[in-house]
């Protein structure tokens, strides 16, 4: 996984990741291929309270991810 960017504001933090890897456990539904994919971007909203993460939101690219596996969306 690489942090693309990271933003900071007050208890809230920004992160945009785009990650890869290998299909090798069940995914949604669809048991390991062993196919690769690449470059995938995530986006997820953390709320930092006490210097603990107190809650976290997030967006992921799963049609692509998907696409790369060879999987039926």
């Amino acid at each position: 996984m690489e942090i693309i960017d990271l933003i900071a504001d007050g208890e809230k933090v920004a992160a945009h990741f785009r990650c890869s890897g290998t299909h090798l456990g069940q995914w949604r539904g669809h048991g390991p291929s062993g196919r690769r994919f690449s470059d995938v971007d995530e986006i997820y909203i953390y709320r930092v309270r006490g210097g603990k993460l107190a809650a976290a939101t997030g967006v992921k690219d799963n049609s692509a991810r998907m696409r790369q596996l060879g999987l039926p969306a």
